[in-house]
């Protein structure tokens, strides 16, 4: 058995059924696709840099400068003088986000709910720690670039080691 494509399609499958349930329960909330910045933004005390958002959510730079300048003008944060570094901004919650965190955290018990049938808690925990295992080992794994082979098969490589 091929773990590899196996995890692949069942990543894949996971991720796009989940995000469509997501979505349409969150559906009334206008930024709904962004929900994951302003999760983070709260786990870590309300304000952060964008750097330290980009970093954590693997979003290019460019791409999380429009994402917080839809959340300033939806008025879901602000943008602040960082003291530590007065050439940066920290990203910083709104009393919006505070109010639209708890409508995040009812639709993730919901789906929890309908989705964790037959599910144990143990089996539950195993997964996660299993799939953050994974999820470090590819951050881990660097750049890869692809050989092909005489015989038409592909290998996978260190950009290094070539």
């Amino acid at each position: 058995m091929n773990y590899g494509e196996d995890l692949s399609l069942q990543i894949v499958l996971a991720n796009k059924t989940y995000h469509q349930h997501l979505y349409k329960i969150l559906e009334d909330v206008d930024i709904h696709h962004h929900y994951q910045v302003l999760l983070l933004l709260s786990r870590l005390g309300g304000k952060s840099t964008q750097k330290v958002l980009c970093d954590c959510l693997q979003i290019e730079k460019s791409n999380m400068v429009a994402i917080i300048d839809l959340l300033v003008k939806k008025g879901y944060v602000t943008r602040e003088m960082n003291y530590r570094d007065r050439r940066g901004k920290l990203i910083v919650c709104t009393q919006k986000t505070k109010d639209t965190i708890s409508t995040f955290m009812h639709a993730f018990n919901l789906l929890q709910d309908n989705i964790i049938n037959d599910i144990s808690w143990q089996e539950m925990h195993n997964f996660l720690h299993v799939f953050k295992k994974i999820n470090q080992n590819l951050l881990n794994l660097g750049d890869l670039k692809t050989i092909e082979l005489e015989n038409n098969n592909v290998l996978l490589a260190s950009a290094e080691r070539t």
